[in-house]
Parts: C-alpha cells; sequence; structure tokens
C-alpha cells in the first residue's frame, strides 16, 4: 500500500481499513466528530454497524497519523472519507478495491480479508479472543452475550498496536 500513487483518499481509507480491521461500511461513514485523537478513540455510528450498538475503535500510533494527516485534506467536511464528486457522501463502495486492484492485489483479497488476516493472526499470536471478537465488532448470541458487557478497551488497545506493527514489519 505504501507504493500505491492513486487517489490519496483511497489510499488512506485502505490503509486504515488493513490497521483497523473495520469494515468498509463503518469506515465510509466515519465522521471527524467521531475521531477522538487526545484518547486515540474512534466512534462509529450505531445505525451503519451490524448490531446497530454503538463501536468504539482503539487507534494505533500509525492510524493516528494516518487521521491526522486526511484531517488536512478531508477535515472542512463532515465526512473522513468524503467522495470524489459530491463531498457530502462516503466514498465508493469500490474505493478500497479500487487500491487493491491497482497494487495488484484484485481478486486475492479484499477490504473484507483484512478481517480475516486481523483475525487469523491475533488468534495464532494467542491474543484474548473476546478483545479480538469485540475489535471486530462481532455480535454473540446467548447467555453469556446478556452477561458479558466488557469492552476490552485496554487490551484492545495493546492489540491494536501489536497489529499495526506487525502489519509493518510483515506487509509494508
Amino acid at each position: 500500500l505504501n507504493g500505491y500513487g492513486g487517489w490519496v483518499i483511497g489510499k488512506i481509507a485502505a490503509q486504515v481499513l488493513h490497521y483497523t480491521a473495520m469494515r468498509t461500511v463503518e469506515l465510509r461513514s466515519l465522521v471527524w466528530s467521531g475521531i477522538d485523537f487526545e484518547n486515540r478513540l474512534i466512534t462509529v455510528d450505531p445505525e451503519v454497524m451490524k448490531g446497530r450498538k454503538l463501536h468504539v475503535v482503539p487507534m494505533s500510533e500509525q492510524v493516528t497519523a494516518l487521521f491526522k494527516f486526511l484531517q488536512q485534506i478531508t477535515g472542512q467536511y463532515e465526512l473522513c472519507f468524503p467522495g470524489r464528486n459530491d463531498r457530502k457522501k462516503p466514498i465508493s463502495e469500490n474505493a478500497v478495491l479500487g487500491v487493491i486492484r491497482g497494487i495488484g492485489y484484485e481478486g486475492q483479497t479484499c477490504g473484507h480479508g483484512f478481517r480475516h488476516q486481523f483475525s487469523t493472526v491475533l488468534n495464532e499470536k494467542h491474543w484474548n479472543s473476546d478483545a479480538i471478537e469485540m475489535q471486530l465488532a462481532h455480535v454473540s448470541g446467548g447467555t453469556r452475550s446478556v452477561y458479558n458487557h466488557a469492552a476490552y478497551l485496554a487490551t484492545r488497545r495493546e492489540m491494536m498496536q501489536f497489529w499495526a506493527d506487525w502489519l509493518d514489519e510483515k506487509v509494508t
């Protein structure tokens, strides 16, 4: 991704997606009021979440830096990732796929594939599986979900920094 020379907003979207393991729809809906630089947190609107619940994503140092750079480009708009033609609408569903195509990985991965990689690597590295599932915003049913309201925020902060560092070392 670092070598991609195309549309910078699309590139940053793909990078943030890879670093955070968010769903593309979650990323596309992000607004600047949901980016908390001081606490290094992203708040995703419950309306776009599968479970319709508020989702908080810890930002690694890398993601924080990407958003600070992006803010210089799109900070005057409500959306973090506004579309090319209409800044009041988010980037297209295919913007990240366009970047993936541009770096020669078409058919080999997609935005959702980043989530698979995230889960696989972190489970293999023995990170807390509940923290991984919470980061992926997976909603489980049953009695356990009724009683367990843990957000695992401290663990997820550490895990997301580990993940970003791992990506920088292995992928870029």
